[in-house]
C-alpha cells in the first residue's frame, strides 16, 4: 500500500511550490519544473520512483518547495530538480545537516535550469566519488550550494534553525561556482563542464 502512497506523493510534489514565495512566484516555480528545469525534474522523478518501486523509501514529504524522499539505507543524499533523495537521516527540517545543504542544490536548479546537471550536478557527483568528505566539501559546486542554502535559511528561518558548520563548512577561501553568461553557450556547455569536473 505504501508504494502507491509514495508514488502519488512524488507526482503531487511537482505541483507543490514554496509557500514562502508570493503567489505569482509559486505559479512560476511549478511551470519551471516542466520547462526550465525539465531535465533534472525528470531525472529526479524517475530516480525517486525507482527507489519507491524497489521498496527502499521510508517516507515522502514536502519542505520549502522541495520533495524530500527519505530512504531506508544510508548513502548520503543527492538533489535533482525539486527532488531531494536522501538516506534514513534526512528530513525536511532546516536544521537537518543533509537537507540544509541539499536545499542549496535545489536553489541551484531553479537558477541554472538546463545547465544544472553539467554545471553543478556532474561536478558534485565526480567530486563525491573521487574525494573524501572533507575534500568534497571544498568543491566549488558544494560551496556554492552551502552559500545559497544558508542565505535562504537565514532569511526565512533566522533563529529557528541551526546551521551545521562542521558538516556544511563555508570555506571562505574557495570561490563559489556561480553562473556566468557563457555557461549557457552551446560550445561551452556541456563539454567544458565535464572536462572541468575531472580536473578539479
Amino acid at each position: 500500500m505504501n508504494i502507491f502512497v509514495h508514488a502519488f506523493k512524488l507526482v503531487a510534489g511537482l505541483f507543490i511550490p514554496n509557500k514562502h514565495c508570493a503567489f505569482h512566484l509559486q505559479v512560476l516555480q511549478v511551470i519551471s519544473r516542466f520547462t526550465w528545469e525539465i531535465l533534472q525534474t525528470l531525472a529526479g522523478f524517475l530516480s525517486a520512483l525507482v527507489y519507491v518501486l524497489l521498496f527502499k523509501v521510508r517516507r515522502v514529504s514536502y519542505s520549502n518547495g522541495a520533495v524530500v524522499v527519505r530512504c531506508k539505507s544510508k548513502f548520503g543524499a543527492f538533489t535533482l530538480g525539486c527532488y531531494v533523495i536522501g538516506d534514513r537521516e534526512i528530513s525536511g527540517n532546516p536544521s537537518q545537516r543533509l537537507f540544509q545543504h541539499e536545499y542549496g542544490h535545489y536553489l541551484q536548479s531553479i537558477k541554472s535550469g538546463p545547465v544544472y546537471l553539467v554545471k553543478y550536478g556532474w561536478p558534485s557527483l565526480v567530486s563525491a566519488w573521487r574525494y573524501s568528505l572533507k575534500q568534497h566539501c571544498k568543491n566549488t559546486a558544494e560551496v556554492d550550494a552551502n552559500i545559497r542554502a544558508k542565505k535562504y535559511w537565514d532569511t526565512h528561518y533566522q533563529q529557528h534553525y541551526r546551521w551545521n558548520l562542521k558538516y556544511n563548512p563555508m570555506h571562505e577561501e574557495v570561490v563559489p561556482d556561480t553562473l556566468k553568461w557563457y555557461d549557457f553557450m552551446p560550445v561551452y556547455f556541456p563539454l567544458i563542464h565535464l572536462v572541468k569536473a575531472f580536473k578539479k
